[in-house]
Order: C-alpha cells, then structure tokens, then sequence
C-alpha cells in the first residue's frame, strides 16, 4: 500500500512540474513586453499625420468674403465654402452690371443668396462665365444664362426661362439641391474644385469661374 502511495506523490508531483511549465516558458516574453509609455507614444505618432490633414482641409474651406457695411474684405479663395453668404448688395453687383446685357438683374442674384444660402458672388461670376456677359445665343433666345441643360452633344436642349430672373432663382436652387447639399445627387463637396467634377466636361472650368470672381472684386472695389 505504501508502494502506491509513494508512486501517486511521484505522478501528482511530476504533473504538478509539467503544469507550472509553460508559465515558466511564458514569464520571459511577458517580462519583454513594451512599456505602456511606449505604446502610447508610438500610437499617438500614427495618428498626428491624420489630424494635421483634417485641419488643413477645414482651413482651405473657410472664405474670406464681402462683408456688408463696415469695414470690408474683398478676397476669396479657391476652397471657399460655397454655402457661405457673401451678404453682396444689389449695389455692390450694379457696379459691374450697369451698361452690360445683365443690367437690372442685380437683385435675382441678392435674392438668391438669402433664398437658397448660394454664394451670390459664384452664382454672378458663373453666369456671365457661360452667357459672356449676357450675349450668348442660349442668353438671348432662351434667357438661359447658365447654358444649364446645353450638353455638349446636344445644346439645342437647353432649357427655356420666361425671363432671366426666372432661370437665376432656378438654377441657385438646383445647384444648392443638388451640388452643395451632402445628400445631394451631386454632392461631391462645398468648393468650386469640387463641383467642377461632376458638373463640367471643362476641366478648367472651376479656375475660369474662380478667375471671373476676382476680376468682378476689383470691379466692385473701384
């Protein structure tokens, strides 16, 4: 009897040895382990790089715009937000349309901008960008001062406004829906870059519209 008993403290003894094994295995990989410290650090470098880009992209989207009354900035800039007012008066756009085949339509586009959050300045200088100031063929038969609907392989489809005030306070509208509206069918972002993707085959087209923003500026600061 005392045989057993010896040879089951020998097996309990030897399992017990074997049990404890891979802890004693283990114990030198969790000893090498990296700090905490470390790892924070390490983590904290990954993310930098991505929170200096998101900053970037926020700057570049906020607009220095005409301010009414007061003192006045007259700068843009080519990532505006285009949701943002410019608080343009019709006074402000009767300096450059006075004289012009847009003279008189100075109030559509103020109206537009307090209707439809638009920014007036985009809406003047992309409509004089595609009507030449009013003197298009689609301008003058169809009041259509956007080319709106004028695919390039079938112009003849533009589309007709009643008058001119009609197609300005529509294709605000459609834009603002459509382009600078999240959940827009078009949505591709608030700036003139961005919009240029889906809404012209020109891709020059946003620097052109950009480029006729400046120059009315000057013209509304002489």
């Amino acid at each position: 009897m005392k045989k057993y008993h010896f040879s089951i403290s020998i097996v309990l003894i030897y399992a017990i040895l074997m049990w404890n094994l891979p802890i004693l295995k283990v114990q030198p990989i969790i000893n090498q382990s990296v700090p905490k410290q470390l790892i924070v650090e390490s983590i904290n470098e990954e993310i930098e790089p991505t929170v200096q880009v998101e900053e970037v992209q926020t700057e570049r989207q906020n607009p220095i715009i005409v301010s009414r009354g007061g003192s006045r900035e007259t700068h843009i800039s080519y990532y505006m937000d285009l949701n943002e007012k410019t608080q343009l008066t019709k006074e402000d756009i009767d300096k450059v349309l006075d004289n012009t085949k847009l003279e008189g339509l100075s109030q559509a586009y103020v109206d537009a901008e307090d209707n439809y959050g638009i920014n007036a300045l985009f809406l003047l200088s992309l409509s004089i960008h595609e009507s030449g100031w009013g003197k298009s063929t689609l301008a003058q038969t169809k009041n259509n001062l956007f080319r709106f609907q004028a695919y390039d392989h079938n112009v003849n489809k533009a589309k007709y406004f009643n008058i001119k005030e009609e197609c300005i306070d529509y294709v605000a509208k459609y834009i603002k829906d459509n382009y600078l509206t999240s959940t827009g069918r078009y949505y591709n972002g608030v700036t003139i870059y961005a919009i240029n993707k889906l809404y012209a085959s020109d891709k020059n087209w946003s620097t052109k519209v950009y480029d006729t923003m400046n120059i009315l500026l000057e013209r509304m600061r002489g």
